[in-house]
């Protein structure tokens, strides 16, 4: 990452909470995974998880996410998930403590490796508009990934059940990547170009802008436009929404229609991205104008 966006370099470090190891390599100690949830497989647990390798961690957790996509959380047992890792009970326990710190484990793995791939780009926009683009891209094409669609079924199926679950993904995922999003709108050059009173509320808004329309729908499993134009339209038009509430100063940008194709860019400020109206001189949108011609927000 640029220094542009300060102390945020290290994004698998931000992006996830670190996994202590209080001596015993392995063992996960994390906030929220250390109390087993109710329900089965938390009798007969030894009291440590000692596994080293971390090969075997890796296959562990691969054979959880299969048994996790096939039973949900409370339809897979620890018997169950060894058998298909290829591990030996024993082994299992060896690494993780109960099913619970194994689902956290899970959780955290999927975390880290897809929530720094939305933000690998936010620097590199020409402008802040194109940055918040790469992150809105990001975003859909991960809430629409399989694996988050799975992880989404399974908390929403179980939160009732084991709450804990919920929180667990909610902490390391939507949580952390507003908080990340947040920091980087407070930041020089956003905080000049931007008037966000709260930050953080602001950030989930952008990602609920994100999910318009096809979100719920690939959720649900219903039919959905997951094609390269149509992910560029939704990312495009929730940047459109979101700078034409919280720019500083600017005309607002008109709403677009989906045409199944990339529309023609017009010119854009080059520091903020709004577009303007280079054929008649004027900027472009919606937005009342005073005697003077200075666009004001409505």
């Amino acid at each position: 990452m640029t220094d542009q966006f300060g102390q945020v370099h290290n994004l698998s470090a931000l992006c996830i909470g670190s996994i202590e190891t209080n001596g015993q390599k392995g063992q996960d100690t994390s906030d929220g995974c250390n109390a087993p949830f109710p329900g089965k497989d938390t009798a007969q647990v030894p009291p440590t998880a000692t596994g080293t390798s971390p090969a075997k961690r890796a296959q562990i957790l691969e054979g959880a996410a299969r048994i996790f996509a096939e039973h949900g959380y409370e339809g897979a047992s620890m018997s169950c998930i060894a058998r298909n890792a290829g591990v030996s009970k024993g082994t299992l326990y060896n690494y993780f403590d109960s099913k619970a710190v194994l689902f956290c484990a899970f959780i955290e793995q999927c975390t880290r490796e897809k929530l720094p791939l939305m933000f690998r780009r936010i620097d590199e926009g020409a402008n802040m508009a194109e940055s918040l683009e790469h992150v809105a891209r990001a975003l859909i094409q991960l809430i629409t990934s399989p694996l988050s669609l799975m992880l989404n079924r399974i908390i929403i199926s179980e939160a009732g059940n084991f709450p804990e679950l919920a929180k667990t993904f909610w902490t390391n995922g939507p949580q952390k990547a507003t908080s990340i999003l947040a920091a980087w709108l407070a930041r020089a050059p956003q905080s000049s170009l931007l008037d966000v009173p709260d930050p953080t509320f602001a950030a989930e808004q952008f990602y609920a802008l994100c999910q318009t329309h096809i979100a719920g729908r690939a959720r649900m499993q219903l039919p959905v436009d997951t094609s390269p134009e149509h992910i560029d339209f939704i990312a495009h038009s929730a940047v459109r929404v979101f700078l034409n509430t919280y720019q500083r100063t600017g005309a607002r940008q008109p709403p677009q229609a989906y045409t199944g194709k990339a529309a023609a860019e017009p010119a854009t400020d080059t520091a903020t991205g709004i577009s303007t109206d280079t054929s008649t001189g004027t900027s472009t949108g919606t937005s009342t104008e005073t005697t003077t011609g200075t666009a004001t927000r409505p």
